[in-house]
């Protein structure tokens, strides 16, 4: 248990129960993917989205429907990452995508 206030004083604090999670990687990845939204939206002046896919199965079919549709409402472009199908890549890249055919 922690003690927390508004102001550095005992008087008119409160005690909370901090309960740890057993593994952070997801609050991390959602913390990252964020980050990215956040940065794609500055620097582009609200002019793109960015919408993070963890694959291109049913999780990933998930996260589009849950976020592509309300982001894209007004943006001129759409920037998606999907991690080379959930394989561990976590960084957009400008190369084609090595399972892409033409």
């Amino acid at each position: 248990m922690i003690r927390v206030n508004s102001a550095p004083s005992l008087e008119g604090s409160r005690l909370v129960t901090v309960v740890p999670v057993a593994n952070d990687e997801g609050l991390r990845t959602r913390a990252w993917i964020e980050k990215n939204r956040r940065l794609v939206d500055t620097l582009s002046k609200g002019r793109l989205a960015y919408v993070w896919l963890p694959n291109t199965g049913m999780p990933g079919y998930a996260a589009f429907n849950r976020y592509y549709y309300p982001r894209f409402g007004n943006a001129d472009s759409r920037n998606s990452s999907d991690p080379f199908g959930g394989r561990g890549c976590r960084t957009a890249s400008p190369r084609p995508n090595p399972r892409s055919i033409d």
